[in-house]
């Protein structure tokens, strides 16, 4: 499993190492970035453990680590994702990596994930449903190929035209313009 990213507050991460410790005997994770708790996942590393802490990664070691990598951690503590989706979920579509997503269920995150079928939502601590999860997962490695192309064909929704698109239809009825008027690059 890789994680990579901001290891900040709102992520949760050391609370979720702990779980994965607890939950996961067979799986690796590996975690790559920078923040105020990489110091704190540092300090709490074992010998022999199955966690590996690694730097940032420049964008092409990223892309590879996620292509190479049989699922994506994206991870929030609960009630810190009420208002946004994290940024890493977007690259783990476009390369078709299923999401653990450890999220409040009811959260953006959590009802992407869920609508989309790329991966699986497990609340943050829930150390039982992660451990059915990551045993599913190994024991039928078909649910994790189904979670890969349905990554794909999520990640369509999240294309530049796409998204720009409803950018400005929002922008347009917010300013009353009521329908759809297309705008020039001058005029944007």
């Amino acid at each position: 499993m890789f994680y990579s990213g901001n290891l900040g507050i709102k992520q949760g991460l050391p609370d979720f190492v702990e779980v994965f410790r607890a939950a996961a005997e067979s799986w690796r994770l590996r975690i790559h970035g920078g923040g105020v708790e990489a110091q704190r996942l540092r300090s709490e590393q074992r010998p022999g453990d199955r966690v590996e802490l690694g730097p940032v990664l420049a964008e092409s070691e990223y892309i590879r680590a996620l292509l190479g990598a049989t699922a994506c951690l994206v991870t929030q503590r609960p009630g810190v994702g009420a208002n946004f989706l994290p940024s890493k979920l977007l690259p783990a579509l476009a390369t078709g990596t299923p999401v653990l997503a450890v999220c409040d269920p009811g959260s953006p995150l959590g009802v992407e994930v869920e609508e989309g079928g790329f991966g699986v939502v497990v609340p943050p601590g829930d150390s039982k449903r992660l451990r059915a999860v990551l045993g599913a997962w190994q024991s039928e490695p078909e649910r994790l190929r189904r979670a890969s192309i349905r990554a794909m064909e999520r990640a369509g929704r999240y294309r530049r035209e796409t998204v720009l698109q409803r950018y400005e239809d929002e922008l347009s009825a917010l300013a009353g313009h009521g329908g759809h008027r297309s705008v020039g690059a001058a005029e944007a």
